[in-house]
């Protein structure tokens, strides 16, 4: 019985996978940014929810000036 070697062959990355790999990563960074965005809005929210009134009338009142 003859074995024959058989070399393992590296694949090949082409520019073409390597610019799906950075448009991945890219968007990947952009939901991971959307989601701290979000998670800091909702953040906001619940700390508004329970601040005293008097705080959200001057952050109004700040906020249009």
């Amino acid at each position: 019985m003859m074995i024959v070697a058989q070399r393992l062959e590296e694949p090949s990355v082409s520019k073409s996978d390597v610019g799906d790999a950075g448009a991945i990563a890219k968007l990947q960074h952009r939901r991971r940014d959307a989601n701290l965005s979000l998670a800091s809005i909702r953040l906001q929210q619940a700390q508004r929810a329970r601040a005293p009134l008097s705080i959200l009338k001057k952050e109004k009142h700040l906020g249009s000036a």
